[in-house]
């Protein structure tokens, strides 16, 4: 048997025993391949994700099942305030989504037989997905939780300002509370947005449910009111009274303060109160005071337009407006009228003395009596007598024309202390003292010789105490008289009698040894009494015949009654 070079007898044999071997993996995977595509028309493909879920190899059924079953576990916590927190399900907030391809419409858009390939290269649906919720069921729900409820809430409030820290030493704010009060409206909002974009939780405070306070511990105006208030807690007014203080410190202003939430302010009235009860301790004006004259007698006089009054309504401003701006200062109240100094005894010991009996007038300093001259009072017999009291001088001016209604005097000194009535020189007169005053005094001032006006002029000033009175029914003296020195003096009377008198040395004691005294109108001789010249009469120092219109007081001057001029 011829054979062709090379080949083996066996080789065909061989070739045909390979070729059932192929046959059969080509039909098992004809089969398998079949089998998949059969399998995978009914299932997803390897490496497909839907909507971001891997659903491989699951049917669509299957992932119908499992994708509700995901919509229906979802959950949204609700967070809130001092650790308040609640869970609420699907169910509770009517979580529903729905979806513009079901898995199935998924599936038919898989090509079966080419499933090989989803091996190499995955598959991503993305299907709208389309959320949706029972707002009703929201509400239900959301009222039903237990810090949602109107009595577990706590109002916010605002800072506000507080009182005095001792240990900061200072006032201070109080700073607001939060609270925890919820808007019922706002947290349905807030879930219902928390749920529609599918969030797992929502924060309350976040999203602007809780009520806020109006006003914080930084708010400007706030402040502001604080600053104020711890100036008046550095404010420190402290009044003089002469020796006496009496201090206003924090410990009397804080009582004062009257604090809102949000400003503050110094109560008025109260501070009113005060400067009157200052007034009632310390006011002088218009009181009577016990005053000790030349000769010793302590009389009582009604005070005029003199002593200390303290103007209480510019005075509570005033203290007011010190502490508001934080003052630390010494001194006096205001007053609207004034004494010389703080006390019962306001003239103090520089004055002028006017005895309207004797008709006197003294110029007393350091208490001790410095000059003394004769004056005319106003006219008793008239009604202008001048009246008793306490005075102060109101001005002094030189050269005035004093006017009445019928008539207009120029005095060279005038110095007012009573309204209209004031001391002032008188040279239309010869003679001052003794009782002229009773009938031909004046229209209720105090003439004066023009030496004597201007000696008084150089010594006052405005507010200078002047004390009037009269003798009648006063008590009798009760203690050593004023006087310039300790100097005494004796008369003695044509009897032999004497009498000591005190505070009269120097000039005045040489008037008493001179051959003529002249007391209270009368001229008395050396050793005997003497009557007051008499119309008709013969002066009996200067013989001079005394005209029947003569002034009292005026012996040996021939006057008619229509030249003394009896103004002021």
């Amino acid at each position: 048997m011829q054979t062709t070079e090379g080949s083996s007898p066996s080789g065909g044999s061989s070739d045909r025993r390979r070729f059932p071997f192929i046959l059969i993996i080509l039909v098992a995977a004809a089969v398998a391949y079949f089998a998949a595509v059969v399998f995978f028309s009914q299932h997803f493909f390897p490496n497909t994700t839907i909507g971001g879920v891997d659903y491989s190899y699951k049917t669509p059924a299957e992932a119908e099942a499992a994708r509700n079953d995901a919509d229906k576990s979802y959950t949204i916590t609700v967070n809130g305030r001092d650790e308040a927190r609640a869970v609420l399900s699907s169910d509770n907030v009517g979580f529903v989504c729905s979806y513009s391809q079901s898995m199935l419409d998924i599936s038919g858009m898989q090509n079966p037989f080419a499933w090989p390939l989803a091996f190499f290269e995955g598959s991503n649906y993305m299907p709208i997905r389309v959320v949706s919720c029972n707002e009703a069921k929201i509400e239900e729900t959301v009222a039903s939780l237990d810090f949602l409820k109107k009595e577990n809430m706590e109002e916010p409030q605002n800072a506000y300002l507080g009182g005095y820290d001792e240990n900061a030493g200072a006032y201070v704010i109080e700073p607001e509370i939060e609270g925890t009060e919820l808007d019922m409206q706002l947290v349905i909002a807030a879930v219902r947005n928390c749920v529609l974009n599918e969030l797992p939780s929502v924060d309350l405070d976040d999203f602007g449910c809780y009520a806020e306070p109006l006003i914080r511990s930084d708010d400007p105006g706030l402040n502001s009111e604080l600053a104020r208030m711890n100036k008046f807690s550095k404010a420190d007014i402290t009044y003089q009274f002469g020796d006496e203080e009496v201090e206003v410190d924090f410990d009397q202003i804080h009582n004062w303060v009257d604090i809102t939430d949000d400003s503050v302010s110094v109560n008025r009235a109260e501070v009113a109160e005060f400067v009157e009860q200052l007034a009632r301790d310390h006011d002088t004006y218009g009181l009577e005071e016990e005053f000790l004259t030349v000769d010793g007698r302590t009389i009582t006089l009604p005070k005029g337009r003199y002593g200390w009054k303290i103007d209480t309504e510019a005075e509570a401003d005033l203290l007011i407006e010190d502490i508001e701006l934080g003052r630390v200062v010494s001194r006096e109240p205001l007053v609207s009228s004034r004494g010389v100094q703080w006390g019962a005894n306001d003239i103090g010991d520089t004055y002028i003395e006017i005895n309207m009996t004797k008709q006197k007038v003294y110029y007393i300093e350091n208490n001790n009596v410095e000059y003394e001259c004769d004056c005319v009072t106003g006219n008793v017999s008239n009604g202008n007598k001048t009246p008793e009291g306490i005075f102060g001088v109101t001005y002094k001016t030189k050269n005035a024309i004093l006017r009445g209604a019928d008539y207009a005097s120029h005095v060279n000194y005038w110095m007012p202390f009573n309204r209209n009535i004031g001391l002032h020189d008188a040279t239309w007169r010869g003679k001052f003292g003794g009782e002229i005053y009773k009938t031909r005094g004046s229209h209720g001032c105090v003439n004066l010789s023009k030496a004597s006006a201007a000696y008084l002029y150089e010594k006052v000033e405005e507010g200078f105490p002047v004390i009037c009175y009269y003798l009648e029914d006063k008590k009798p003296a009760d203690t050593a008289a004023k006087n310039s020195s300790s100097d005494t003096s004796t008369l003695q009377n044509g009897s032999g009698d004497t009498s000591t008198v005190s505070g009269i040395s120097g000039d005045a004691s040489a008037q008493i040894t001179d051959p003529v005294l002249p007391v209270d109108g009368t001229v008395t001789g050396t050793g005997q009494d003497a009557a007051a010249p008499v119309a008709g009469t013969i002066d009996p120092v200067t013989g001079v015949l005394i005209t029947d219109d003569a002034e009292v007081g005026e012996a040996g001057v021939s006057v008619s009654a229509d030249q003394a001029v009896q103004g002021m």
